[in-house]
């Protein structure tokens, strides 16, 4: 029976892999979550006759970046099952 050794080269790989899939996986939720975001702020800012840019910044980017968050942690598990095969 082999044993499985551990090398630089595995790590080295393996986190280059990982850093290659958060990278992915977290563009992917930020564009998905920007897009909500965009759509909630304009029916905000036609609803209540406000400017856009201030709703946007306030409201817009801090919930886009949660639900960016909130996304990535509930998949972290796929990314750990791609890694290790």
């Amino acid at each position: 029976m082999r044993k499985l050794q551990v090398t630089n080269k595995n790590i080295i790989a393996k986190l280059i892999i990982f850093s290659g899939l958060v990278g992915m996986v977290l563009s992917v939720f930020c564009i998905f979550s920007l897009a909500v975001t965009f759509v909630v702020v304009a029916l905000i800012t036609i609803v209540y006759a406000v400017d856009f840019n201030s709703v946007f910044i306030w409201f817009g980017l801090p919930l886009a970046v949660l639900m960016s968050l909130r996304w990535f942690y509930k998949s972290a598990g796929y990314v750990k099952l791609i890694i290790n095969g």
